[in-house]
């Protein structure tokens, strides 16, 4: 399972010395949180800042856009150096309209699944999909409590595509995830975990991602 650090959990002027360590350490994509402080309550990163991690790091970027009407400046983030963006299927009036814009632009696409939202009411959505998010927390907020009933989506996706005999996305669990419940994620049958706290309030981020590469072996 793939390990995707998630820089919003990152202390701003450390992440380039940070993304080296990453990299040594295997990591080969690294997770962005973009928030508008309207479809959730906090406000983080814009384009910039994809402009200036591209600096850094050639590593794929994925990036996820917690916006209201993604498709208005989807293909600016492309622009700056998104490699995958993925969106909420309810900020958009056509979502697979803007999945196949966006891999029309050279950029995977893919959604995110809140807690609240039924598979069944996205099934539609899937064979265009290159990548499903499926969130383990209300999205917004950093350091949240694991909703584990959530981890049960990742099954129903697999099923759903082996039934209609359609390629599975790849599947990402991301939000409260931690040494004690990453091998239960695994277990799962995820293909990626988005971490952040975890992985970056330690004292030592070599010691804790050498200890999540150690759960993952």
């Amino acid at each position: 399972m793939k390990i995707l650090p998630s820089l919003l959990s990152c202390p701003l002027f450390e992440i380039p010395e940070n993304l080296k360590i990453l990299e040594s350490h295997g990591i080969e994509t690294f997770h962005i949180d973009v928030m508008d402080g309207t479809y959730v309550p906090q406000l983080t990163y814009g384009t910039l800042f994809i402009q200036e991690i591209r600096k850094y790091t050639q590593k794929t970027l994925d990036v996820h856009l917690m916006i209201s009407h993604p498709e208005r400046i989807a293909g600016d983030f492309i622009a700056a150096g998104a490699n995958t963006l993925t969106f909420h299927p309810d900020t958009v009036n056509h979502p697979y309209r803007l999945l196949r814009s966006i891999q029309g632009q050279g950029c995977e696409a893919g959604i995110v699944i809140d807690p609240h939202v039924s598979i069944q009411s996205v099934m539609h959505l899937l064979e265009v999909c290159q990548e499903i998010v499926i969130m383990t927390v209300n999205p917004g907020f950093a350091g949240q409590e694991m909703i584990k009933s959530s981890l049960n989506k990742c099954l129903e996706i697999k099923e759903f595509c082996m039934k209609n005999k359609i390629s599975c996305p790849r599947i990402v669990c991301d939000g409260g995830i931690h040494l004690k419940n990453f091998e239960e994620v695994k277990n799962q049958g995820f293909d990626g975990a988005i971490i952040g706290s975890a992985l970056f309030s330690g004292e030592s981020l070599i010691n804790t991602i050498h200890d999540f590469n150690q759960h993952n072996s």
